[in-house]
């Protein structure tokens, strides 16, 4: 799980514990809005062609019938191109047995967009909040660099970063053999090493990653029927909305937290010979 979604799902859980759900004592926010104002809880990744983004009513008159679907209008506006995304609703069983509202929309935030969310009730009271997508300075470059750290490690730096990224991970995209489906398999790394002021560089294990991806498939380390298709290197960059979670101002006429991860990969092309000595079969295209 990506440190964003492990974030979220802190955030979520705290929030709702301070729901008012059977609480008789009237909450000033409601008494402000109506009783119309939401708790969100979510994040748009460039990375992703779905976004979600959680939603509860902060007083039950808000959602209308348990287990229904929330009668309201979400959805959110890019600021440069004023390009509108209607969110749908979903109903989604948590972890108690009580029903959550996890709102959807397939569309990919492009990094550097300015995006506002809505939230419209039927009574036409506005919870709203937003954020911008992060993205690459002119400078950054991330590489792989040609002399190797050691046997069957690669070495990746970073130039033009005045700070490391938030999260880095090497994504294989494997299948246990060559008539199943590959998916991707994701391996963080943590930390970086700085080199200079604006230079980073990393150690990409490849041999203790491959013994990770053959767990991950549930197959024994000395299985050789696997096949790798892809290598890539995926840094993540989370918008400043992160670093202060908690802040009043973050949504207005509501609470929780709406934020943004711009996400950056790089293709590895491995060579046939790395890769027979880490037990894969070779089924590579170039980047």
């Amino acid at each position: 799980m990506s440190k964003a979604r492990v974030l979220i799902t802190a955030l979520w859980t705290v929030a709702l514990c301070s729901l008012p759900a059977c609480d008789a004592t009237v909450d000033p926010l409601d008494e402000r809005h109506n009783g119309e104002s939401f708790y969100l809880y979510g994040y748009l990744d460039s990375g992703a062609d779905t976004q979600f983004v959680r939603v509860q009513p902060i007083r039950a008159t808000a959602g209308g019938q348990p287990g229904a679907t929330l009668d309201v209008d979400v959805a959110t506006t890019e600021a440069g191109s004023g390009a509108r995304v209607p969110w749908r609703d979903s109903l989604i069983v948590l972890d108690d047995g009580t029903v959550g509202h996890l709102f959807f929309a397939p569309f990919r935030p492009q990094p550097g967009g300015a995006y506002r969310l809505e939230i419209r009730s039927r009574t036409g009271s506005l919870t709203r909040t937003e954020t911008t997508v992060p993205a690459l300075a002119p400078e950054a470059q991330f590489f792989t660099m040609t002399s190797p750290l050691g046997p069957l490690i690669e070495r990746i730096v970073w130039t033009g970063w005045p700070a490391p990224p938030d999260e880095v991970e090497v994504v294989y995209t494997v299948s246990p053999t060559l008539s199943e489906l590959p998916v991707p398999i994701a391996i963080a790394y943590e930390p970086l090493r700085r080199l200079d002021g604006t230079v980073w560089e990393a150690g990409i294990d490849l041999a203790a990653d491959a013994r990770k991806i053959r767990a991950r498939l549930g197959v024994p380390d000395n299985y050789r029927l696997a096949a790798l298709y892809r290598v890539q290197i995926r840094l993540s960059l989370y918008s400043p909305d992160w670093r202060d979670p908690g802040r009043a101002s973050a949504v207005e006429n509501g609470a929780g937290f709406f934020g943004s991860v711009g996400r950056f990969t790089r293709s590895v092309l491995l060579e046939p010979a790395t890769l027979d000595r880490l037990g894969f079969i070779n089924r590579q295209e170039l980047p």
